[in-house]
């Protein structure tokens, strides 16, 4: 039976967590799926361990403090429920809009709705590959609170044409069927990237040859519209990042789409907002502030109830329906404490501009 890092218990010690709180938050840690625990929804996670859900916050912040988790600061599309970027510092967040690449949309980046704030744990030398498993990897790269994700991999794995799992430098080519009329989107989530892919009316796209070529970078694909003809094609993909992807051509089925979106904006669960953690005392007291880039704007659309500064109450200034946030030029840095994980850089950095430690007081 495994038994409870010793750094939740110093969490506990920390926080008001009372030992049957914490016997039930440990139990429901460990019952984990490596796929489920690499993003952590701290609310979902109180509900299903049956325990408060800012004790459970408290817990995974002083946790975050001593290394046991990391902590994340994601940027998500309000339509699909996509994470477009995955950043471990607060002043790498988008500070103007959030680009999502599978719904080809901008939505406005702001601290109370499209910034969610989730949390990993990575048992002692344990390791799993994201690209073993679709489920795990459509899980790993949609918000733990998006209320359409299993309708959206449902969709996936009924009209996706063709799939390559690539290395870091790795050529592979995607055999297709294409139907004549049909649209398809070429993606990975890895990178938060997209392509379409359109089928010409004849068999004379590219002389008639029915292959194409594409190089997937850091920053997407090397070609936004790609031209194939129908029936039998080839389409060459390079992986030029540094790490494994997993790209895949879906076919556009509108029917199905709209089954899915057709209600109206999507409906988020319970879920820790940028504000909302901004917010927690334990949060506040545990972490210290380091300079921010001077120039970090961060929006809020409803300014009820968000402690701050007084330096910062003054920066607050108008635009539209929501405020900007000024963060003044200060930091939250994690500590670097022994035995943290790295388990995931591979396959978590995809759309990080930088990466950074909270800095323990």
């Amino acid at each position: 039976m495994q038994t409870l890092p010793a750094a939740l218990h110093t969490a506990a010690a920390r926080s008001t967590c009372s030992d049957h709180d914490l016997r039930r938050f440990g139990h429901h840690l460990l019952a984990l799926a490596p796929y489920q625990a690499a993003r952590i929804n701290p609310f979902e996670f109180a509900g299903a361990a049956g325990i408060d859900p800012e004790t459970a916050l408290d817990l995974f912040v002083h946790g975050a403090k001593l290394g046991l988790f990391d902590l994340e600061w994601g940027m998500i599309c309000p339509m699909c429920g996509a994470i477009t970027h995955s950043v471990s510092e607060l002043d790498h967040v988008a500070a103007d809009v959030v680009h999502c690449s599978l719904c080809q949309r901008d939505a406005e980046s702001a601290l109370d709705e499209t910034i969610e704030v989730t949390f990993a744990y990575t048992p002692p030398d344990s390791a799993f590959d994201l690209h073993d498993d679709f489920v795990a990897y459509q899980h790993y790269f949609t918000s733990p609170s998006y209320p359409y994700r299993r309708e959206w991999q449902a969709y996936h794995q009924r009209h996706t044409v063709g799939d390559a799992k690539l290395q870091a430098g790795e050529t592979a080519p995607l055999h297709l069927a294409l139907q004549p009329g049909q649209s398809y989107r070429l993606l990975c989530l890895d990178t938060h990237s997209g392509a379409n892919l359109e089928v010409a009316g004849d068999a004379t796209a590219n002389g008639g040859a029915g292959t194409a070529a594409v190089a997937l970078t850091a920053t997407g694909f090397s070609q936004q519209q790609i031209v194939l003809p129908p029936g039998g094609a080839t389409l060459s993909i390079t992986n030029s990042t540094d790490q494994p992807v997993w790209c895949r051509v879906l076919r556009t089925v509108m029917e199905d789409v709209l089954a899915i979106v057709g209600h109206g904006p999507p409906q988020f669960g319970p879920r820790l907002t940028g504000k909302h953690l901004l917010n927690n005392q334990a949060f506040r007291d545990s972490f210290a502030l380091s300079e921010l880039a001077p120039d970090l704007r961060l929006k809020l659309r409803n300014l009820t109830a968000v402690q701050r500064p007084q330096r910062l109450d003054r920066a607050l200034r108008p635009r539209g329906r929501s405020r900007r946030l000024p963060f003044g030029a200060r930091s939250l840095r994690r500590p670097q404490a022994g035995g943290a994980r790295s388990f995931r850089r591979r396959h978590q950095d995809h759309g990080r501009r930088g990466h950074g430690r909270l800095l323990e007081r």
